[in-house]
């Protein structure tokens, strides 16, 4: 940000009170012209003001330039703001701007000498700031926000030296806040790290370092073998069909429970799996789940009834953390047929080894639930505070006092107590391993993305500590953080470890069905 220089002349000293913004600032639709991915005069556009900054780096070109070059172009100080669509009332306060314009539809806001830009940017931002903003807003289809309407928006009046200190302190607490969420951001992917170690670490929990060989002395069955599918009962119903029978008894399909109505098609304890979808696939969620009691199963889920000792509880956990592409069909919508899911090949330990494994991944997951829902309510606590700041701040200018937070050195920051709740919980010793030293660094990093896809040594790295290896469910689960940034997530997924392999870095062990990928210098 640019330091600004005092003001001089017609400065008004008021503190208090309104003024319109039209009294602020000028108000200039952007030029209109198509952007291009080559050119000489970038083009800001709404989505590069979304987050508040501009990086210069991603902003396209113009098409055309504008003839009057010099009444479109930007220039510090000027605040750049959102005028249509789903994106009214985003905007960007603009520092050191190279030689640009913005598009038609974007405002431009040009502060008059009594006014700064930052503090009219941060306004804007605030709670009160954006209502006023909504409140200007018209069109039902296509939302669209006119000068003329907010011309009128109200601006707390401050005296310039005011505006100045109380911008500076905002953007400092701004930082402050964006730092946070990276933190959060972060422990977000410990987390995302420590769900895909789930079945390898229950495991290990019960049967220890070994387990890989130990897993190989079970028998093994096919699911045919060990269940009785129960698909013949299965009765799909329309949304309407539901809605005029609603009940108690849930209505699963592939996801899982999607509805409750009246009746049931099965009743006792069944393990069910999803039969098609895309999920099949990407496993963001469970494709196995156990039901008690009486259920409605659709034409989306396959039953299966347990035979003997075989737990659905651990048949639920063998499934959801097995890679199944494999033995999918379909293009479009991968489908797990019938026949395919009865040739499955599981191996099956002892009942109470069957109720252990169970046992440590629930807690394991229980712990990755426990820790994702304390993110949430941190991050949901610095969003409000950070709101609850600007509120107060422009709250106090309106009744003509100084926002106490401009007293950095007496008053402590309201974002304290969430830092050291941020603080606490990073050295709270959940997180036994820290991703970035199992994930390389280009996680979270999109413009590194291509680089880690392209690397061998990336599925090495993530081998790291792992003499046994593991599946390629796993790895690829613990390479999602890096993977989920392509296009293609799994393909992005099978080219690395395919260059892994042509490498030598990593090798692909199989003994029976279990698949394992070795790091070669750990075997």
């Amino acid at each position: 940000m640019a330091e600004p220089s005092p003001r001089g002349g017609g400065q008004r000293e008021r503190l208090g009170g309104f003024s319109p913004l039209s009294e602020t600032c000028t108000i200039r639709l952007g030029w209109s012209t198509a952007a291009s991915e080559t050119g000489y005069l970038p083009l800001v556009r709404s989505s590069d003001i979304a987050s508040g900054e501009i990086d210069w780096q991603k902003v396209p070109y113009c098409r055309a330039e504008p003839p009057n070059l010099d009444e479109f172009l930007i220039r510090d100080g000027d605040v750049l703001l959102a005028r249509t669509g789903a994106s009214v009332g985003n905007l960007a306060y603009v520092a050191d701007p190279p030689r640009a314009v913005c598009a038609s539809y974007i405002l431009r806001l040009r502060p008059t000498k009594d006014w700064h830009g930052l503090y009219l940017a941060h306004y804007l931002q605030s709670p009160e700031g954006q209502r006023e903003i909504r409140r200007r807003a018209e069109g039902a289809a296509i939302v669209n926000l006119s000068s003329k309407r907010l011309s009128s928006l109200p601006i707390p009046h401050a005296p310039y030296q005011v505006q100045v200190h109380l911008a500076q302190r905002l953007s400092q607490l701004k930082k402050t806040v964006v730092s946070a969420s990276e933190r959060l951001k972060r422990i977000e992917r410990q987390i995302a790290w420590l769900r895909a170690q789930t079945s390898d670490l229950a495991y290990e929990r019960v049967l220890g370092p070994s387990y890989v060989a130990a897993r190989a002395t079970w028998p093994k069955n096919k699911i045919a073998e060990i269940t009785i599918n129960r698909d013949n009962r299965r009765v799909p119903m329309k949304a309407s069909e539901r809605a005029e029978r609603r009940g108690v008894t849930p209505y699963y399909g592939a996801s899982g429970v999607i509805d409750h109505v009246e009746g049931q098609t099965h009743n006792g304890r069944y393990l069910l799996v999803s039969e098609d979808g895309n999920n099949l696939s990407s496993r963001r969620t469970s494709i196995a789940f156990v039901s008690y009691g009486p259920i409605w199963a659709n034409n989306h889920v396959h039953v299966l009834e347990c035979r003997g000792s075989v737990s659905p509880e651990y048949l639920a956990f063998v499934l959801n953390h097995t890679d199944l592409r494999r033995f999918l069909t379909g293009t479009v919508q991968p489908k797990l047929t019938k026949a395919a899911l009865a040739g499955l090949t599981v191996a099956i330990p002892d009942a109470i080894t069957q109720e252990s494994l169970v046992e440590a991944a629930e807690d394991l997951e229980g712990t990755c639930d426990a820790l994702q829902a304390t993110i949430v309510a941190l991050g949901e606590r610095l969003r409000s505070t950070w709101q609850s700041i600007l509120f107060d701040a422009f709250s106090a200018v309106a009744y003509g006092r100084e926002p106490r937070i401009m007293d950095s050195a007496t008053t402590e920051s309201p974002l304290e107590p969430i830092l050291t709740d941020i603080a606490d919980l990073q050295d709270s010793g959940e997180f036994s391993v820290d991703p970035e030293d199992s994930v390389p660094a280009s996680a979270g990093h999109a413009d590194e993305l291509s680089t880690a896809i392209a690397n061998p040594a990336t599925i090495a790295e993530a081998l790291l500590g792992r003499q046994e290896g593991c599946s390629p469910e796993h790895l690829f689960r613990i390479l999602t953080p890096t993977l989920e940034r392509s296009g293609d997530p799994i393909d992005a997924f099978y080219d690395m470890l395919k260059h892994a392999v042509a490498s030598g870095i990593a090798e692909e062990v199989r003994n029976g069905d279990d698949i394992r990928i070795v790091a070669v210098s750990k075997r």
